[in-house]
């Protein structure tokens, strides 16, 4: 939709912007209301979508540089919940590369930057750029961690069981109880499920 009023570059912008605040809200009445009305693989995909794109020569180093710090914000605050939405490491990693790329490549170096206006914008999403890469760190090497967990425990689990089964036949005299499959299915303590 095109505005009488403004011109296209400020009309995208401030479409940037609006579908950025939808984005961040979404992720926080999930979080407050307990249920998620919006999975955080839809706030994931709006995030890529603002911030695709060579937003310097699109639009300035201002919104570059607030976009990057509101996509570097989110992935900090919600690692564990894009993981846990299916979005993947990759992506993720591959989102802070492109802000990294752009600050370094793009904004820093520009003639459109001014440091006494946007230095304090550009340390921030440096901050926010440390601070998501450790929180992508950190909720995938969990993820991993929780995997692993949870294989060590069902094979304890089974293994208990099987101990479990064994030493009650052996306690009740049927060592020859059946087959393993036999014996773990049993009920009442390893005894015989009654037919």
């Amino acid at each position: 939709m095109q505005s009488q009023f403004l011109p296209q570059v400020k009309t995208t912008r401030a479409k940037r912007f609006y579908e950025l605040a939808e984005a961040e809200e979404a992720g926080k009445r999930a979080d407050r209301a307990g249920d998620h009305p919006v999975s955080y693989e839809q706030v994931w995909e709006s995030l890529v979508s603002v911030s695709s794109g060579d937003l310097v020569r699109q639009d300035n180093v201002r919104t570059a540089l607030v976009v990057y710090r509101e996509l570097t914000a989110e992935i900090s605050a919600h690692a564990r919940d894009f993981r846990s939405a299916g979005v993947k490491e990759e992506d993720l990693v591959s989102a802070m590369s492109h802000v990294r790329s752009a600050l370094d490549n793009e904004i820093l170096s520009t003639s459109g930057f001014d440091p006494d206006t946007d230095q304090a914008l550009a340390d921030t999403v440096k901050a926010n750029l440390d601070s998501a890469e450790q929180a992508v760190e950190t909720a995938f090497s969990v993820s991993s961690q929780d995997n692993e967990q949870t294989e060590t425990e069902s094979v304890t689990e089974v293994d208990h069981r099987a101990s479990t089964a064994s030493a009650a036949d052996v306690g009740n005299g049927s060592a020859s109880g059946g087959t393993m499959a036999d014996r773990l299915n049993r009920t009442d303590g390893g005894k015989e499920a009654s037919s």
